[in-house]
This record gives structure tokens, C-alpha cells and sequence, in this order.
């Protein structure tokens, strides 16, 4: 038999350090924007409930309740998503740029933190995408050079 509390089963736990927790539950027959609810679960029982229609909102707030809990926070983790969607929507856009380079480039942990340091320096959109062209080339010039320089030692190497 499932944990229950009055009309609502709790469908996933939490457990912080054994005496307190954050559950979320589903009432099937509740009112619309209750269906689903966190709590905190404490030596009262389950304490200051936030509801939900959504199942996905109140997964979030499960997540985010829990990790506020153990101070964390994920609001810089959602910023920088968000953040990083903007920089590749945004380079994208920029002239001779393939689809193809900026995925590889998204994946390339130096060139991400020079786009989310001009991310944060940035005033607006279109601030953001001069920064990020200049970048880009800046970043492209140096791999070539890089490559040359490599290329010649092979040569110098090579009998």
C-alpha cells in the first residue's frame, strides 16, 4: 500500500537526513490546479503545500524545493541554459557560420566560456552577436594558426 495524505498518494520522496523530506503527491479527483502538490515532510507531518494542475511544475518544484533545501541553487544551472541557448540561436546567425560549426563549437568547453563571459559583458542582442562574431574569428584565426604551427613541425620532423 502507497503513503498517502488525506486525498493525495504520494507518488516520490525526498529525503533530506531522515527526519525531513519533500514529497510530491496526485490527487486524481482534485479541483483543477490541485491535482498535484509539494510538501515538506517534518515532524508535523506534511507541512506548507504548493499545488499544481501541471505534473511537470510540480516536478520542478519538488527539485527545486529539495535543492533549496540543501542550498542549492538552481537558478544559475537554469541562467546558463538559457544563456547558451541564446549564444548559439544568436551564432547562428552570424554570416559564413554553419549550423555544423557552431554545434561543434557548443560542445568546445573553452570557446563556451568565452561566449557566456560576452554573454554576461553584453547590453542587448545585437551587442551579443558583434561580440560573439569577433570571438568567433578570433577563435577560428587562432586554431588555424595553431594547425599551420603543427603542420610545420610534422614537415620538420618528417626525414
Amino acid at each position: 500500500m502507497s503513503e498517502k495524505n488525506g486525498n493525495y498518494e504520494i507518488l516520490h520522496s525526498i529525503n533530506l537526513n531522515g527526519e525531513y523530506g519533500i514529497v510530491l503527491g496526485e490527487n486524481k479527483d482534485a479541483i483543477e490546479g490541485y491535482r498535484y502538490v509539494t510538501w515538506i515532510k517534518n515532524d508535523r507531518g506534511y507541512d506548507q503545500g504548493h499545488y499544481f494542475g501541471n505534473k511537470k511544475q510540480a516536478y520542478v518544484s519538488l527539485l527545486e524545493r529539495s535543492a533549496s533545501s540543501v542550498e542549492i541553487s538552481l537558478n544559475s544551472y537554469y541562467y546558463k541554459q538559457a544563456a547558451f541557448e541564446d549564444i548559439e540561436a544568436i551564432m547562428n546567425t552570424i554570416p559564413d557560420v554553419t549550423m555544423e560549426q557552431v554545434s561543434a563549437l557548443m560542445k568546445d568547453k573553452r570557446f563556451k566560456a568565452i561566449a557566456y563571459n560576452q554573454f554576461l559583458k553584453s547590453d542587448d542582442a545585437e551587442d551579443l552577436k558583434y561580440r560573439l562574431e569577433d570571438e568567433y574569428h578570433k577563435y577560428t584565426s587562432k586554431e588555424e594558426a595553431q594547425n599551420e604551427n603543427e603542420t610545420e613541425e610534422q614537415e620538420e620532423i618528417e626525414p
